[in-house]
């Protein structure tokens, strides 16, 4: 089994912070919370050694990029959803409730 070293940087910790506790008292589904989605995203990793999350415009919702030795191999957004605000983001089935995705 390969072993892998990921960091995680987040440029808005406040911000970070009430993210996670919103995702947490209102994700229906497990699958579906921003923990989730950050750990998919940790565990797909493109070969990167960084994750690092911005704040986005979308209430609780982040940029990210995932870096390798400093350069960005692959960016996005992990979107949170249900809110009745805009999110700019295009869904093809949407849910129920309040979650989150991740797009690219």
């Amino acid at each position: 089994m390969t072993e892998f070293k990921r960091t995680i940087i987040i440029k808005d910790k406040e911000h970070f912070n009430e993210a996670m506790k919103f995702s947490h008292e209102n994700a229906k589904e497990k699958q579906s919370s921003l923990k989730d989605k950050i750990c998919q995203l940790l565990l797909q990793g493109f070969d990167a050694d960084e994750l690092v999350l911005y704040k986005d415009s979308v209430p609780h919702s982040f940029k990210f990029e995932l870096r390798r030795n400093g350069d960005r191999v692959y960016n996005g957004g992990i979107i949170c959803h249900g809110q009745g605000v805009e999110t700019f983001s295009i869904e093809l089935s949407p849910k129920e409730g309040i979650y989150w995705s991740i797009d690219t």
